[in-house]
């Protein structure tokens, strides 16, 4: 946008590494071209993405990035990679498939974990889980509502008063959890996450994938968390 040239000039260094980033996280190539919009005000971000909290950035049918995101330089791989992920599955699936198909812990948590933490920087993986253990914790769902979804106020939203604290508590959580179905059979979650992507139902897609409900995976998880 005319004015944000500077801006995008500064984000110019990091696109191609974060498209390889979430194109090796996804398993898949983007299926169109990328194309970043930069916006020169908070204003405008928030007329074009239709975002009303002012995030770094945010994907409707294009990703839009909110000026403010230069104020803080070094976050600005990981918040493009993050939202890159977020393209990625709405080029694929659209975005009422992918609003319909995917629950939003699933997708922040797999942007977030190509994206090395972006989007949760305030919150460590040590706190992330340390809050698990005291259960104040997400718990995975196979679908949200269309129009109440589950995201960090419905999960902390009567529990943390800082709403950017609960937002990357969220993002963390469900990171934690995408890494532990990635790292506890690879082959099975490439699988999973393809048929995802080809527009599978995300709880067939888990059963076919590892043979166990999301529940008994995510109950898993939580036996396995590691000692304080």
């Amino acid at each position: 946008e005319p004015g944000a040239e500077g801006f995008a000039y500064r984000a110019v260094p990091y696109v191609a590494s974060s498209v390889a980033k979430v194109e090796e996280g996804h398993y898949r190539r983007f299926v169109q071209p990328v194309v970043i919009h930069v916006c020169a005000s908070v204003s405008s971000f928030s007329a074009h993405s239709g975002a009303t909290t002012a995030p770094k950035g945010a994907v409707n049918e294009q990703l839009f990035l909110n000026p403010r995101l230069f104020e803080t330089p070094e976050r600005i791989p990981r918040i493009l990679a993050h939202e890159l992920s977020h393209l990625h599955l709405v080029q694929q699936l659209g975005v009422y498939r992918s609003h319909r198909n995917l629950p939003d812990w699933f997708k922040e948590g797999l942007a977030t974990l190509v994206a090395d933490g972006g989007g949760a920087e305030n919150v460590s993986a040590g706190e992330a889980r340390q809050a698990l253990r005291a259960g104040l914790r997400i718990e995975p769902v196979e679908r949200d509502g269309l129009f109440r979804r589950k995201t960090a106020d419905y999960w902390f939203g009567g529990k943390i008063t800082d709403p950017a604290k609960r937002q990357h508590l969220f993002y963390r959580q469900s990171m934690l959890f995408v890494d532990c179905l990635r790292a506890t059979d690879e082959a099975r979650f490439r699988q999973f996450l393809l048929r995802v992507q080809d527009g599978g139902d995300f709880a067939e897609s888990v059963r076919a994938a590892y043979a166990r409900n999301l529940d008994e995976l995510w109950q898993q998880f939580l036996r396995e968390l590691p000692p304080a």
